[in-house]
């Protein structure tokens, strides 16, 4: 299984990413601000 980091992961691009990569199976570990407001802008995945 591919594993990928993204940074900014609640910004429109990094969210972007994050969908993409999790439809084709990789496994993703977002790195979000602490008290981020935008969250729920991540999909939930068993892969994030």
């Amino acid at each position: 299984m591919h594993r990928i980091v993204v940074t900014g992961a609640t910004s429109m691009i990094g969210v972007a990413l994050v969908k993409e990569c999790i439809t084709k199976g990789i496994k993703v570990l977002a790195i979000v601000r602490k008290h981020s407001l935008n969250i729920d802008r991540l999909p939930k995945s068993s892969l994030i």
